[in-house]
C-alpha cells in the first residue's frame, strides 16, 4: 500500500497495496477521524511508492508491481 498526505485537500490518501497474496485495487482518503473510499482507483497494484507534488497540486503513485508483473505506469489524483 502507497500513501501520501494531499497538501491542497487536507487529506492522507493511500491506494492499492497488497495482502501478501492478492494484489488490492481501491483507494481510500482519511479526514476527520473517518476513512471513505474515492471514486477515481488504479487497478490492483502493489510495492509502488506514492508522493505529492507540489507545483501541480497532485499525488503521483509510480512503479511497483501489478498482476502483470513489474509496472512503470503512474496514477495521479
Amino acid at each position: 500500500m502507497a500513501g501520501a498526505f494531499h497538501v491542497a485537500l487536507g487529506r492522507f490518501i493511500v491506494a492499492c497495496g497488497s495482502n501478501g497474496a492478492n494484489m488490492q485495487s481501491g483507494s481510500y482518503q482519511y479526514s476527520g477521524g473517518t476513512w471513505t473510499a474515492l471514486s477515481s482507483s488504479p487497478t490492483a497494484w502493489g510495492w509502488a511508492a506514492m508522493a505529492y507534488d507540489s507545483a501541480r497540486q497532485k499525488l503521483v503513485l509510480f512503479g511497483g508491481y501489478t498482476t502483470s508483473g513489474d509496472s512503470a505506469d503512474t496514477w495521479e489524483f
